[in-house]
């Protein structure tokens, strides 16, 4: 076990490659808008720990099966696939989790946001979805707060991905109105 003395986070984002590519780098540049020291690692096994300080942010990463440290200090998994159900046997390793939404028990020991187009008890939710030819607009709902997202077409952001997204953000610290703007500037 690596001996990681660093309140460093992780982000990791699970799911098909095209899709968790783009949630990775759209995630690090809304966490660096909102103030956030982040960045993108595309295997974060080779990674050196040992350069981080107590103040360094996040490490957004993806891909299959990465191997993080048990000793980080936050980890939080972010599911963009909801056909791969295997992620369920995993929750218990990560201190947070942004999951589509489902109704099954969770580990107590981790805190959830679940996300779902369509689904009213969800955490997070999208209404008046509007996808015009060069713009994706629709309403974010969570926490009490209705948002605006007005993403362009060309981000290659869908509304599950933005909805995983602003779960992510949400459960990592950035305010409702600053997830929202850091969003919309993508």
């Amino acid at each position: 076990m690596v001996n990681i003395k660093t309140k460093l986070k992780i982000i990791y984002v699970s799911g098909a490659q095209t899709f968790s590519s783009v949630v990775c780098d759209s995630l690090t540049f809304v966490l660096n808008r909102c103030g956030f020291k982040a960045q993108t690692a595309g295997d974060i096994s080779l990674l050196d720990f040992s350069k981080y300080n107590d103040d360094d942010g996040f490490i957004v990463t993806c891909g299959e099966n990465a191997k993080i440290p048990e000793d980080i200090y936050d980890k939080t998994l972010v599911i963009i696939d909801s056909s791969k159900s295997d992620y369920m046997s995993d929750l218990h390793k990560y201190d947070k989790a942004v999951i589509p939404f489902n109704r099954e028990a969770l580990p107590e020991n981790v805190e959830v946001i679940k996300y779902a187009v369509s689904e009213i008890e969800a955490d997070l939710t999208a209404k008046n979805i509007q996808e015009l030819s060069d713009v994706l607009k629709f309403e974010i709902l969570g926490t009490g707060i209705i948002g605006r997202i007005r993403i362009p077409r060309d981000s290659r952001l869908t509304v599950d991905t933005t909805l995983a997204i602003a779960g992510a953000l949400l459960i990592s610290g950035v305010s409702m109105s600053d997830m929202i703007d850091g969003i919309n500037a993508i």
